[in-house]
Protein backbone atom coordinates (compact mmCIF):
# COMPACT_ATOMS: atom_id res chain seq x y z
CA UNK A 1 0.00 0.00 0.00
CA UNK A 2 1.17 3.49 -0.72
CA UNK A 3 1.25 6.20 1.91
CA UNK A 4 -1.86 7.73 0.33
CA UNK A 5 -3.70 4.39 0.56
CA UNK A 6 -2.73 4.09 4.23
CA UNK A 7 -3.87 7.64 4.91
CA UNK A 8 -7.21 6.98 3.21
CA UNK A 9 -7.70 3.77 5.23
CA UNK A 10 -6.96 5.60 8.49
CA UNK A 11 -9.32 8.44 7.54
CA UNK A 12 -12.15 6.03 6.71
CA UNK A 13 -11.63 4.24 10.03
CA UNK A 14 -11.63 7.52 11.92
CA UNK A 15 -14.78 8.76 10.17
CA UNK A 16 -16.53 5.42 10.81
CA UNK A 17 -15.66 5.56 14.51
CA UNK A 18 -16.65 9.21 14.80
CA UNK A 19 -20.09 8.52 13.33
CA UNK A 20 -20.89 6.19 16.22
CA UNK A 21 -20.08 8.95 18.69
CA UNK A 22 -22.43 11.23 16.79
CA UNK A 23 -24.99 8.43 16.76
CA UNK A 24 -24.85 8.24 20.55
CA UNK A 25 -25.37 12.01 20.83
CA UNK A 26 -28.23 12.03 18.32
CA UNK A 27 -30.06 9.17 20.04
CA UNK A 28 -30.01 11.10 23.33
CA UNK A 29 -31.73 14.00 21.57
CA UNK A 30 -34.17 12.13 19.30
CA UNK A 31 -36.05 8.85 19.01
CA UNK A 32 -33.69 6.03 17.88
CA UNK A 33 -36.04 4.95 15.09
CA UNK A 34 -36.25 8.53 13.78
CA UNK A 35 -32.44 8.75 13.80
CA UNK A 36 -32.23 5.52 11.75
CA UNK A 37 -34.85 6.82 9.30
CA UNK A 38 -33.12 10.17 8.88
CA UNK A 39 -29.73 8.52 8.44
CA UNK A 40 -30.93 6.51 5.47
CA UNK A 41 -33.27 9.11 4.05
CA UNK A 42 -30.54 11.75 3.95
CA UNK A 43 -28.17 9.30 2.26
CA UNK A 44 -30.58 7.57 -0.12
CA UNK A 45 -32.65 10.49 -1.34
CA UNK A 46 -29.81 12.40 -3.05
CA UNK A 47 -28.41 9.15 -4.49
CA UNK A 48 -31.68 8.25 -6.22
CA UNK A 49 -31.01 11.09 -8.66
CA UNK A 50 -27.60 9.70 -9.66
CA UNK A 51 -27.73 5.92 -9.22
CA UNK A 52 -30.15 3.89 -11.36
CA UNK A 53 -32.71 1.67 -9.64
CA UNK A 54 -31.57 -1.96 -9.36
CA UNK A 55 -33.38 -4.50 -11.50
CA UNK A 56 -35.72 -5.50 -8.65
CA UNK A 57 -39.42 -5.16 -8.04
CA UNK A 58 -40.27 -2.15 -5.88
CA UNK A 59 -41.66 -4.28 -3.04
CA UNK A 60 -38.37 -6.19 -2.67
CA UNK A 61 -36.37 -2.98 -2.74
CA UNK A 62 -38.67 -1.46 -0.11
CA UNK A 63 -38.45 -4.60 2.04
CA UNK A 64 -34.65 -4.55 1.94
CA UNK A 65 -34.53 -0.84 2.75
CA UNK A 66 -36.98 -1.26 5.60
CA UNK A 67 -35.16 -4.24 7.10
CA UNK A 68 -31.64 -2.89 6.73
CA UNK A 69 -32.31 0.78 7.27
CA UNK A 70 -35.14 0.56 9.73
CA UNK A 71 -34.83 -2.70 11.59
CA UNK A 72 -31.07 -3.19 11.70
CA UNK A 73 -29.98 0.39 12.34
CA UNK A 74 -33.04 1.04 14.46
CA UNK A 75 -31.95 -1.82 16.72
CA UNK A 76 -28.36 -0.51 16.81
CA UNK A 77 -29.70 2.90 17.83
CA UNK A 78 -32.03 1.34 20.39
CA UNK A 79 -29.11 -0.60 21.84
CA UNK A 80 -27.15 2.61 22.22
CA UNK A 81 -30.11 4.23 23.98
CA UNK A 82 -30.35 1.23 26.32
CA UNK A 83 -26.69 1.51 27.32
CA UNK A 84 -24.40 -0.06 24.74
CA UNK A 85 -21.36 2.16 24.25
CA UNK A 86 -20.69 3.66 20.83
CA UNK A 87 -17.46 1.64 20.50
CA UNK A 88 -19.17 -1.64 21.34
CA UNK A 89 -21.99 -0.86 18.90
CA UNK A 90 -19.39 -0.31 16.19
CA UNK A 91 -17.79 -3.69 16.95
CA UNK A 92 -21.16 -5.44 16.98
CA UNK A 93 -22.00 -3.98 13.57
CA UNK A 94 -18.66 -5.25 12.21
CA UNK A 95 -19.37 -8.71 13.68
CA UNK A 96 -22.39 -9.01 11.37
CA UNK A 97 -20.00 -9.77 8.49
CA UNK A 98 -18.85 -12.94 10.25
CA UNK A 99 -22.29 -13.90 11.52
CA UNK A 100 -23.76 -13.53 8.02
CA UNK A 101 -21.23 -16.01 6.66
CA UNK A 102 -21.88 -18.44 9.51
CA UNK A 103 -25.66 -18.22 9.08
CA UNK A 104 -25.31 -18.68 5.32
CA UNK A 105 -23.30 -21.88 5.84
CA UNK A 106 -25.62 -23.25 8.53
CA UNK A 107 -29.06 -22.34 7.21
CA UNK A 108 -28.64 -21.99 3.44
CA UNK A 109 -25.99 -24.73 3.01
CA UNK A 110 -23.61 -22.30 1.31
CA UNK A 111 -20.09 -23.57 0.73
CA UNK A 112 -17.29 -21.86 2.60
CA UNK A 113 -13.91 -21.53 1.01
CA UNK A 114 -11.03 -19.16 0.48
CA UNK A 115 -10.87 -19.31 -3.31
Amino acid sequence: MTKLDTLIAVMITAIWGFTFSLLKISTTLHDPWLVAFMRFFLCAFPLCFFVPKPNLPWHKLALYGSLFGGAFWGMVNLGIVLGVSAGMASLLVQFTAFSSVILGVLYFKESFGLS
